[in-house]
């Protein structure tokens, strides 16, 4: 009989120990988790060019660019498009065919360590603007006398734990002349949501400080228990 009860005890101990570390461990990965998505924030940033232009008319437009890099795609119609300079600074040049659309997107991380800071991350624009009224875009077409007219822009979109914003990077809507054409800004503004939570200035370190306490608790109570009687 004292053989089983010294064993049942030596059990219970390993396993209450085991159970103290998997706690403490938990804890401090959520603590970890919890800092580390609260200060790295995730941007999303989104350009699109709706072209409109008469069926099977073919066209080369020289298209604001956003000051960040995006993977371009396009839509049945479009050809090619290529990062140039021109006279009013890096654009991309598109050339197609009636109506299409051009849109692109890229994934980058930022930081901060405000979370109530709304600035990281939303510094998107585009280029070909001479001041806050609209943009240059240029028109190459077979017949200079059909209209074609475009609708685009660029906006970003940021995430982090606490937090999400958007903001508009600048967009453009007119009709194209031959040549280049200073088209109309549309009104863009940032809209965003935070929760108030101080999950990396208090959540965080109350987990932190939750799983580096656990195991010295673990440790006090498994020094207290009574030694198990020895075997008869």
């Amino acid at each position: 009989m004292g053989c089983i009860s010294h064993r049942s005890g030596e059990g219970t101990k390993i396993l209450s120990w085991k159970g103290f570390a998997a706690i403490a461990g938990a804890l401090l990965v959520l603590g970890a988790a919890t800092a580390t998505f609260s200060a790295v924030r995730f941007a999303e940033d989104r350009y699109w060019v709706a072209v409109v232009a008469p069926e099977g008319s073919s066209w080369t437009l020289w298209l604001p660019k956003p000051n960040r890099p995006v993977a371009i795609q396009a839509a049945p119609g479009v050809r090619t498009v290529a990062s140039v300079d021109t006279p009013h600074g890096p654009m991309f040049r598109a050339t197609g065919v009636g109506n299409t659309t051009i849109y692109g997107s890229a994934v980058r991380v930022v930081t901060s360590l405000d979370p109530w800071d709304t600035r990281p991350g939303t510094d998107l624009f585009l280029s070909a603007s001479e001041d806050s009224t609209g943009f240059w875009v240029g028109r190459s077409s077979e017949d200079p006398a059909e209209n074609l007219s475009v609708l685009g822009g660029a906006y970003v979109r940021v995430s982090y734990l606490g937090g999400n914003l958007q903001c508009g990077g600048g967009g453009f809507q007119g009709e194209l002349r031959e040549g280049w054409t200073y088209v109309p800004r549309l009104f863009s503004d940032c809209a965003f949501i935070i929760d108030g939570t101080p999950w990396l200035y208090v959540v965080s370190p109350a987990f932190l400080g939750a799983g580096l306490a656990v195991p010295g608790k673990g440790l006090r109570r498994r020094k207290g228990r009574p030694s198990p009687p020895a075997a008869g």
